[in-house]
């Protein structure tokens, strides 16, 4: 069995003019975007590439932030 070490950062989305960051974690398959108070779950393949699914995330964990 490999040992596949999480990945973690930081990424940026521009939504209505405005820069926002969120953060992501990444492990066993599990994708994790925290923004605010604000959390996304999502499954992916354990080699996938989880930043561009994070920037989706992050988008729409900016829209619904923003609706309060």
């Amino acid at each position: 069995m490999v040992m596949v070490a999480p990945k973690r950062g930081t990424v940026i989305i521009q939504y209505d003019g405005k820069d926002y960051s969120g953060y992501y974690r990444f492990s066993k398959g599990l994708l994790t975007v925290h923004y605010e108070d604000e959390y996304k779950n999502a499954f992916l393949h354990p080699a996938s590439d989880p930043e561009p699914m994070a920037r989706l995330m992050l988008t729409n964990i900016i829209e619904k932030v923003l609706r309060k």
